[in-house]
């Protein structure tokens, strides 16, 4: 991840760097846009060459927050993070390019597109097309950790030993309340393995539950379990 992060950043200044080389050579006036035609419909300031750099600011300071938020939907691992970084670098490397692009156009001054051996869509297909190949192998290596379990109901799933094991880490009161909203079969397989739990006096003693806590108490058992096994992978 910090070898992401390293080329992530260096990736977002760059076309800062070489802007700011670039802009004492360039013309004053430059083609600052070009229509379907490829001609240059309007010419601006050489300091509109700075519109890559700031793009490319904006969307790296914007990324990591999405990298962030994409991390927090995950109960475990940073898959969801490390996708968003790898998208947020291709990115960054086609403006870099367009970046380059851009500069000789205007320090050339090229009125028609059509006149550079190589044009604007031609640049951005062949990046595009680079980068689909790149992000398919990255993404085909990035380890995908699948849940134990999704649902509380698959707890009869897994090993008595393993469920026994997560159950050491709850109160009698969070599992009795998380099968209060679980089918008989569950309620029965779990009463066996736990014979040592009173369920019947228990669930008298916690009477009448809101039903988003039994949800809430199912979810952290999922939880506990689907971090154990991760735990166990590593």
């Amino acid at each position: 991840m910090k070898t992401k992060k390293t080329v992530y950043y260096i990736l977002m200044y760059l076309p800062l760097v070489i802007v700011l080389i670039a802009l004492p050579y360039l013309p004053e006036e430059i083609p600052a846009h070009y229509g379907f035609d490829s001609q240059a419909d309007r010419w601006g300031n050489k300091y509109e060459a700075m519109l890559f750099p700031i793009i490319s600011f904006l969307m790296g300071y914007f990324l990591p927050g999405m990298a962030k938020l994409a991390m927090k939907q995950e109960e475990h691992g940073e898959n969801n993070k490390n996708v968003t970084i790898i998208a947020g670098i291709l990115a960054l490397v086609l403006f870099n390019a367009l970046n380059v692009y851009s500069l000789y156009t205007s320090s050339n001054k090229v009125e028609n597109l059509s006149s550079v051996s190589l044009d604007t869509g031609q640049l951005v297909f062949g990046i595009i097309g680079v980068l689909m190949i790149v992000t398919g192998n990255i993404m085909s290596k990035l380890q995908i950790r699948p849940q134990k379990i999704t649902d509380f109901e698959q707890i009869s799933t897994i090993s008595e030993k393993e469920l026994k094991e997560v159950s050491g880490q709850f109160d009698t009161h969070t599992l009795v309340t998380a099968l209060m909203g679980a089918f008989p079969e569950t309620n029965c397989f779990c009463e066996r393995l736990f014979s040592d739990i009173d369920f019947e006096l228990t669930r008298k003693n916690t009477g009448r539950i809101r039903i988003e806590t039994v949800e809430d108490m199912q979810n952290q058992i999922v939880t506990m379990i689907n971090l154990q096994a991760v735990d166990k992978e590593i």
